[in-house]
């Protein structure tokens, strides 16, 4: 219980910020977390030990008056914990130095409910966001949060308060995203007069109204990606072009020199074609607004982009059709595969016999499919793949190696330093022996490739090969050229692109 309050400087004026609890030593942290449970303790001084094994621990403005009140929640936490209420000069804490962000949004919202004879209590605080997102002049925050009804009513002047504080001139909250086929968010301005922001990613400028368009950051590995690309001399067709998420890296790093852009979202087609003009690039680029599967130019591609998930395959058609029936091209399908959970799941390994080096036969990779198209991969399917890893590669013309990718020991054989991709070399070219332990594997995650995976790209493969012999009236030939890990996209769900090379079977 509470000793009776002493100054402990007779005749002087002591501030209320520097009031203190004063505890034995062994209660010390406890104290602290009850206090801080309470929002009492003032973080912004140091704890500091006094004589006889007693410790001073900071309180804020309000906590004198609520300790010494007998009934109090937090008298009652510490009725067995002797302490005494004193005003002693406590250092500063070294936080207290660097205000947060978070900090800097507290200090304004006691400011202005003390004004309105509101102290900040749990419930107050835990309404704070901790997190939110800044886009350009433009802060983001959760609707989990601020969702107390006094925040209604405080008025315009607390929210441009809450804007300067953190350094921005709009603020804005979100919800999930709609599901109405355009995936457009929820979001609401509460300072502002409209949700245009810009965003540079890779040297590219991506402008869009956050309120009508979302921006994917979970994408940028495959933007990335497909920047390196040599894309010069060739036509691109992006079937789902957004805001020119993919769309913009061709033109702008890879080279192509034409892509059309199909995108029926309206406010991304706006977006999209702002983000073309910012980029210098519209010269290069024709936006076809509307449903791809009517508008989609015919036999002008060399390469399609098919950057939709959970799955792209309504405009695995279109993309087939596309393509340059003399010359094929190459299709990016974007997709999210899940990993069955079977007792644990199936994955591929990466130790391979000895006399691997002498190849895999890409169609033991690709040839993998029932009449129904179905994939049949399982775990005879991998004896298969392991058997097809022994055989004589000179028996076949056209071979498939995988090789480890690793930003910073390429060919290393350590294990966890990969960067999470399979590599399949499009290979007439023999790995020797001693290259097969590191050079060869399948590589995803530590040290392995989920069979789910290659069974997801080999019926892709199957499906796109039956869909160009119907377009084009002719056999193709479809190869696997690489496939992709680009982002867990949930528990037990990945999202992967997988790189199609098509071309017409020559008679």
């Amino acid at each position: 219980m509470a000793a009776p309050f002493t100054d402990g400087m007779e005749g002087r004026e002591r501030l209320l910020s520097e009031f203190t609890v004063i505890v034995d030593s062994k209660y010390a942290q406890s104290t602290r977390q009850q206090l801080e449970e309470e929002c009492l303790w003032d973080d912004t001084r140091r704890l500091q030990k006094l004589q006889g094994g007693k410790v001073a621990i900071p309180i804020t403005e309000s906590g004198k008056s609520v300790l010494c009140k007998t009934d109090s929640l937090i008298q009652m936490k510490l009725q067995d914990t002797e302490f005494d209420i004193k005003a002693l000069p406590l250092p500063k804490a070294k936080k207290a130095l660097v205000v947060t962000p978070y900090e800097k949004l507290l200090n304004v919202v006691r400011q202005h409910l003390q004004i309105a004879g509101i102290t900040v209590n749990p419930t107050i605080q835990n309404d704070l966001p901790k997190h939110w997102e800044i886009h350009g002049d433009l802060v983001v925050f959760q609707d989990t949060k601020f969702t107390l009804p006094l925040w209604m009513d405080i008025g315009k002047a607390f929210w441009m308060a809450v804007a300067q504080a953190l350094n921005v001139g709009r603020i804005a909250k979100k919800s999930r995203v709609t599901e109405d086929g355009f995936r457009t968010p929820s979001v609401q301005l509460i300072l502002g007069n409209d949700g245009w922001v810009e965003h540079i990613d890779n040297g590219i400028r991506y402008s869009y109204d956050v309120t009508k368009c979302m921006f994917s950051m979970g994408n940028i590995t495959e933007k990335l990606r497909l920047a390196k690309l040599d894309c010069q001399g060739e036509t691109v067709v992006d079937l789902y072009a957004g805001i020119g998420y993919f769309t913009l890296p061709y033109l702008v790093h890879a080279g192509a020199s034409m892509v059309h852009a199909c995108e029926w979202n309206a406010n991304a087609v706006e977006a999209l074609k702002r983000n073309l003009v910012l980029n210098r690039v519209n010269h290069r680029c024709v936006v076809h607004a509307g449903d791809n599967r009517e508008l989609c130019p015919r036999g002008v591609a060399d390469r399609v982009n098919l950057g939709l998930i959970p799955s792209s395959e309504d405009g695995w058609p279109v993309a087939c059709a596309a393509l340059k029936p003399s010359t094929g091209g190459i299709l990016h399908i974007h997709g999210n595969v899940t990993t069955e959970i079977k007792g644990g799941s199936t994955y591929m390994e990466k130790t391979v016999p000895e006399n691997a080096s002498k190849g895999l036969r890409s169609d033991s990779l690709n040839k993998q499919t029932e009449s129904d198209g179905k994939s049949v991969l399982d775990n005879e399917g991998i004896e298969c793949y392991k058997q097809c890893m022994s055989e004589d590669s000179t028996e076949h013309s056209n071979r498939v190696s995988f090789e480890r990718q690793d930003r910073s020991k390429m060919g290393s054989t350590d294990k966890g330093d990969n960067d999470g991709q399979i590599r399949l070399l499009d290979s007439g070219q023999n790995v020797t022996s001693d290259q097969s332990s590191s050079r060869l594997g399948l590589m995803i995650g530590s040290d392995f490739i989920k069979a789910e995976w290659n069974q997801w790209a080999s019926k892709v493969k199957s499906r796109i090969e039956k869909l160009l012999q119907e377009t084009h009236k002719k056999e193709w030939t479809v190869e696997i050229l690489h496939v992709e890990h680009v982002k867990p996209y949930a528990p037990h769900i990945d999202h992967l692109v997988v790189d199609l090379q098509c071309q017409p079977t020559v008679q």
